[in-house]
């Protein structure tokens, strides 16, 4: 949950096998493939816990602090509404996959 996992912008540099090497905050490190989002995914992420702030029963996630909020906004400046869209991210993301 939002108490224990926490977020951050990353680079991955090179992803090999179950795992992959990422640049942050300046450092490299190696983590497991599964724990990198997609970019955009993380931006989601970041957009669904600040709306669900305040309301009842919500754990806050203390992580989001001022620097990923800074990131939310500069994306989210490049949409004429100002909101990021999940939907057509989805519909781009499931456009080559296929399945049968």
């Amino acid at each position: 949950g939002p108490r224990v996992a926490r977020i951050s912008p990353a680079t991955m540099l090179q992803a090999k096998g179950a795992s992959a090497l990422i640049a942050e905050k300046g450092a490299t490190r190696e983590v497991p493939k599964y724990m990198v989002l997609p970019w955009y995914e993380g931006l989601l992420l970041l957009e669904a816990l600040e709306a669900r702030q305040g309301q009842p029963g919500f754990i806050p996630a203390t992580w989001l602090d001022g620097e990923l909020r800074e990131v939310l906004e500069k994306e989210r400046a490049k949409f004429h509404n100002g909101r990021l869209n999940g939907t057509l991210y989805c519909e781009k993301r499931l456009l080559t996959v296929a399945v049968t």
